[in-house]
């Protein structure tokens, strides 16, 4: 699945202003993604959906792993690591 902080292509309305609030993302007259606020008052994220899995699930998992902050634990985590891991690649 795919979480993102920008959209990469398609067009949207801004979801409602409260948790769970979403929007679908078109893009050439199809329905490619969700516009998903995962936190009151906060930027929505971008959902797609990846290998194995559809957009409702991706969309069901990013909701309910976004517990203290705006993105995903997982996503969060991932971001996390790689910039530990350019951290040490830089310091080589």
């Amino acid at each position: 699945m795919g979480v993102a902080k920008k959209i990469l292509a398609g067009k949207f309305e801004e979801p409602g202003p409260e948790k769970g609030d979403l929007t679908p993302i078109i893009h050439q007259k199809e329905h490619i993604g969700n516009v998903l606020r995962t936190k009151e008052k906060v930027k929505p994220v971008f959902i797609s959906a990846g290998h194995l899995m559809d957009l409702e699930n991706a969309t069901e998992i990013a909701i309910k792993t976004a517990l203290k902050h705006k993105l995903p634990k997982p996503t969060r985590l991932a971001d996390h690591y790689a910039e530990v891991f350019k951290s040490e690649v830089r310091d080589l």
